[in-house]
């Protein structure tokens, strides 16, 4: 992918935990990403909203499963309630729980475990995004499938 692509790149992290969103942004920054942040999922709703008819609209939504009021799950199903569709990477330490198998319905989601390493996130972040285009006819990620290991 060229810089100049990476540069339009939107990527939205929704994680409660300040030390875990942080690193996050740093390894995107770094990368050349543009990266906005959300502490819960309420204001990451907004923050998609509010960037939609922007120059650059949120591209992509990494999100962790276990936040404080409304969570990843619930997150994920309030964008598709409004009929926002854009890809997800869903961050988290419960690979194999109920809550990962209805992600695992949902076809524009790739997941990653915790604990995860820079190059690890980079790889699953471009491979999430390289399925914008085509996430709703490929088949749904599975957080066993798409491992995280650095």
């Amino acid at each position: 992918m060229s810089e100049n692509l990476l540069e339009l790149k939107h990527v939205l992290v929704a994680e409660d935990e300040p030390h875990t969103r942080f690193t996050i942004t740093l390894i995107l920054r770094k990368s050349g990403y543009k990266v906005s942040t959300a502490g819960d999922g309420k204001s990451a709703i907004k923050i998609i909203r509010d960037f939609k008819d922007s120059p650059q609209p949120v591209n992509l939504l990494i999100t962790d499963i276990q936040m404080a009021g409304l969570n990843g799950v619930n997150l994920i199903k309030e964008l598709e309630n409004q009929q926002i569709l854009l890809p997800i990477l869903v961050i988290t330490g419960y690979g194999r729980e109920e809550k990962i198998v209805e992600l695992k319905k949902m076809k524009n989601i790739e997941c990653i475990d915790k604990p995860f390493g820079p190059q690890a996130l980079l790889e699953n972040v471009n491979k999430t995004l390289n399925k914008e285009t085509v996430f709703s006819s490929s088949d749904s990620g599975s957080c066993e499938e798409i491992k995280g290991g650095d």
